[in-house]
């Protein structure tokens, strides 16, 4: 009798350990997504021109775009490295590094939701590129 409830004790502590082990995976898999999911969204940020360019000289969106006005739109990375690199390294260590990644995901989205909706380039386009753009030249 005693050497059952020992075995049944055993079982049920063994089934609980693999649980845990799968929550614990599971975890893992959400903390790496959640590590790469910035860098993924910097590559799509940077790249973005390169495919959007061509449909937009092509009028694909609702709204005219010249040459020039798709130079100023890829140029705004580069401006936007410049001054927000400054800014942040100040920022990095009184915030914190955790607290300082979480709050540039903030003008990430809005520099998405600004391209999504955009509806002339003179008013959206070049604060969305941006914006978009800026937070990720910090990675």
């Amino acid at each position: 009798m005693a050497l059952e409830k020992i075995a049944m004790t055993q079982r049920a502590m063994a089934e609980e350990q693999q649980a845990r082990i799968g929550n614990q995976k599971w975890t893992q898999y959400l903390a790496a997504f959640i590590a790469t999911i910035g860098g993924f969204i910097a590559g799509t940020a940077l790249g973005w021109t390169a495919p959007a360019g061509p449909m937009m000289e092509n009028n694909e969106y609702s709204f005219v775009i010249s040459n020039e006005n798709l130079a100023w739109i890829g140029a705004c990375m580069p401006l936007g490295a410049m001054l927000g690199c400054p800014v942040t390294a100040g920022l990095v260590d009184k915030l914190g590094r955790k607290n300082m990644m979480l709050m540039l995901a903030i003008p990430a989205l809005v520099g998405w939701a600004m391209i999504i909706w955009a509806e002339s380039v003179s008013t959206n386009k070049y604060e969305e590129t941006f914006l978009t753009r800026t937070p990720f030249n910090k990675i």
